[in-house]
């Protein structure tokens, strides 16, 4: 059976990978990623995630959605998303309140592995 799959990634290109933007993912790569999910013979949609609004209405737009293969870091057009320790678990919220699973880490996973006290407190 045939899913929906929403890939969402924040993409720049190798020149703009920096400051802000080092956590983005290279156009080269999101390109080669997508025609791997692609063999998978599943619908693939694409998604640069800019904004939380953006995603709803695309999330509203493209219903059903079976799975989320999610390497947004957190939101372009918020930057500090990129880099708190906080954007990868906000996206993935948002796909929970769609009832979306999402591939990789869960939200807690994500919260402790991108803030490094949390991770020692942990680790304790």
């Amino acid at each position: 059976m045939i899913k929906n799959i929403l890939f969402t990634y924040n993409q720049v290109s190798q020149r703009e990978r920096k400051g802000l933007f080092r956590e983005c993912i290279p156009t080269e790569d999101v390109d080669a990623i997508r025609q791997a999910l692609v063999k998978t013979n599943n619908n693939i949609l694409s998604l640069d995630l800019l904004t939380p609004e953006q995603l709803d209405e695309f999330i509203s737009k493209h219903q059903p959605i079976d799975l989320a293969f999610v390497l947004a870091e957190g939101y372009k057009d918020i930057p500090h998303t990129l880099y708190s320790g906080h954007g990868a678990a906000m996206v993935r919220q948002q796909f929970n309140k769609y009832h979306i699973p999402c591939s990789l880490s869960s939200i807690e996973s994500m919260e402790i592995c991108r803030n490094k006290d949390l991770t020692y407190v942990k680790l304790k």
